[in-house]
């Protein structure tokens, strides 16, 4: 009964700091938007980059660096405090750390292929840029939910084969009665 309490505290917790999460997320777009301060950001990549695409890289550099930093305290108590208060992780706050990095560069990657990809259709195609980057992005996400694996886990997780012979046998084993395997 008491673990029974303890995970419902845990999901509870998770779900009030995921809606603070959007929250926040809405709270620092609005403060830019409403503030001006996109403006301030576009100004200042328009003035290091006069290349359209060096622009929204530096734009985009900005931006995300703005965001994360104002979303990183609540990530912090997300992604290492409750973690660990309830024993779900063992990971060292610099290796937590690390990984929020490694997220990071990931995601710029990420956004600044979207992004330039976006645009790109739009000065390419301005009638139909939207049916083509759309078609663009699906393409991409199906291409990238299968290489995902191969390319993006491998920066945040270790993989090797299990040492613990009995266990994969139960692994396989569950695996060949949900056929799966």
């Amino acid at each position: 009964m008491q673990d029974s309490v303890r995970v419902k505290r845990y999901h509870q917790t998770r779900r009030i700091l995921s809606v603070a999460g959007f929250v926040l997320d809405l709270t620092v777009l609005a403060a830019l938007l409403l503030t001006g301060w996109t403006i301030a950001l576009r100004t200042f990549a328009v003035g290091k980059a006069s290349e359209p695409a060096l622009t929204i890289l530096v734009y985009l550099l900005l931006f995300g660096i703005v965001t994360k930093a104002a979303g990183l305290p609540l990530d912090y108590i997300r992604g290492f405090w409750l973690e660990h208060r309830y024993g779900l992780s063992n990971l060292t706050f610099r290796a937590w750390a690390k990984d929020q990095a490694k997220g990071f560069l990931v995601g710029a990657v990420l956004a600044v292929i979207a992004l330039e990809s976006l645009y790109w259709t739009m000065r390419r195609w301005p009638e139909h840029w939207w049916v083509i980057s759309a078609a663009i992005f699906v393409g991409f996400f199906i291409l990238l939910a299968n290489l995902a694996p191969i390319l993006i886990y491998p920066i945040f997780f270790k993989f090797k084969p299990l040492e613990n012979a009995s266990l994969e046998q139960k692994l396989l084993e569950l695996s060949r009665r949900a056929g799966r395997a």
